[in-house]
């Protein structure tokens, strides 16, 4: 379980990457198993602020009280945005140029081009470049 491997305090988060290489699983996997644990009771916090993003368990009550402070703080940001598109009027494409009121494309564009052979040229050119010189006979 990641809760027996997480270090105590937000000073001492373990990065997301840290746990994927840790258990040899993918981001969605870590975050689907500490959600489980959070569920079940876990006191696991992350933060994205600071020198160590990541994951930690709550120091104390203080810590795990200031992490479900921002929790609900996002919740609320969250649901005044869903309430937002909920009362928002669809946007009508222009039929005479293919966008929309906000002049967004809404048909899809040309294909982009494949620009595989110059990009195969500059890396072989900058190749070249970065290459120690032959040294004088």
């Amino acid at each position: 379980m990641i809760f027996e491997i997480l270090d105590r305090g937000r000073e001492h988060a373990t990065s997301g990457a840290a746990l994927c290489d840790f258990f040899e699983c993918d981001l969605r996997t870590i975050t689907a198993q500490i959600e489980r644990e959070r569920l079940a009771g876990a006191p696991i916090c992350a933060t994205t602020n600071g020198n160590r993003p990541g994951y930690y368990l709550a120091a104390d009550e203080k810590e795990l009280k200031d992490y479900c402070d921002a929790l609900q703080h996002r919740a609320g940001r969250i649901f005044r945005t869903r309430q937002a598109l909920l009362t928002a009027q669809p946007i009508k494409e222009d039929p005479a140029d293919g966008t929309d009121a906000l002049n967004i494309p809404t048909r899809p564009a040309d294909p982009a081009p494949n620009y595989s052979d110059q990009i195969q040229a500059l890396v072989k050119k900058t190749a070249q470049a970065l290459a120690p010189a032959a040294a004088p006979e």
